[in-house]
């Protein structure tokens, strides 16, 4: 029996390697981290949701764009992926819905933060919090919600800089008392503190890399010699997409042509086989057949 997409993901936790998701923000972005050889890929909520329909990181897209973003990915590569979460999108009543969705299009997991609305990207300043309690029942919830025992619920802290590091690891004891199967602990500040988490903990932990952010930024062989089970570099594509996208602009504002960048940029035969046209036709030559000797 092929193992499910939350089963491949739970054996990539276990296995002594630390697996390493790059973070995909919407189809073509998952695509092409499936065939640079990664095992499994992170979709991040902030970058698809400024993807589509293009708002900042503040819970403003809905539950329904966000598992039809995931569904995408998923279809895309049948790979395992661990979603974004964020907050539940409501109630407990819409955590549980967001588990029943996510689990319908093959996400393998997701991680639930601590935030109060309008919540945010755990980079960002002004963060509010629930308690502790509140959260902890959110993540009961969602493994009440849960048919897939596999299906990974990973807890999300975002107190370290809202109360500090201490709360961090009380309120986390909690959510690990609640069910989570995975901690994560978003805006890290420091190095101590990252070297801390997978040591604190009877549950795996994961690491999230941001460019820029507030976490120092390390290399995943350091990270593995932490102890952490799995890390996500959530940004790397997005944030390297958005310079390409500027500096190509900037040249074709100044140079009135897009030639200087032919060397770098992706082509059209890469578009095509990225997107898996060849494979498409192929369907079309085998179930529309006349259509196609028409069109000849």
């Amino acid at each position: 029996m092929t193992p499910t997409n939350a089963r491949r993901l739970r054996e990539l936790i276990a296995a002594p390697e630390m697996a390493v998701l790059p973070g995909a923000y919407d189809g073509l972005s998952a695509r092409l981290v499936q065939r640079a050889g990664f095992d499994a890929i992170y979709f991040s909520g902030g970058l698809s949701g400024s993807s589509f329909p293009g708002v900042p990181d503040f819970g403003i897209r809905t539950l329904t764009e966000m598992v039809a973003q995931v569904g995408g990915a998923v279809r895309s590569t049948r790979m395992p992926i661990l979603a974004d979460g964020e907050a539940g999108y409501g109630s407990v009543l819409s955590t549980q819905r967001l588990i029943y969705e996510l689990e319908n299009v093959g996400a393998a997991g997701m991680h639930l933060e601590d935030q109060d609305v309008p919540r945010r990207c755990g980079h960002y300043a002004s963060k509010r919090l629930v308690s502790a309690e509140e959260h902890a029942g959110r993540i009961a919830a969602a493994v009440d919600a849960r048919r897939d025992p596999d299906f990974l619920i990973v807890s999300r802290t975002d107190a370290v800089s809202v109360t500090g590091f201490d709360d961090a690891v009380a309120r986390t004891h909690a959510y690990i008392e609640a069910g989570a199967d995975m901690v994560f602990f978003d805006g890290i500040e420091t190095r101590e503190q990252l070297e801390a988490v997978p040591k604190l903990f009877s549950v795996p932990a994961m690491a999230n890399m941001v460019e820029q952010g507030k976490t120092p930024v390390l290399p995943a062989k350091e990270l593995e010699a932490m102890g952490y089970a799995l890390t996500i570099f959530s940004t790397i594509l997005y944030f390297t997409a958005m310079g390409a996208m500027r500096e190509a602009l900037k040249t074709l504002k100044d140079v009135g042509t897009s030639e200087p960048l032919w060397d770098t940029m992706g082509g059209f035969r890469e578009w095509q086989e990225v997107t898996q046209v060849d494979e498409h036709l192929a369907v079309v030559d085998r179930f529309e057949p006349e259509l196609t000797s028409a069109d000849a």
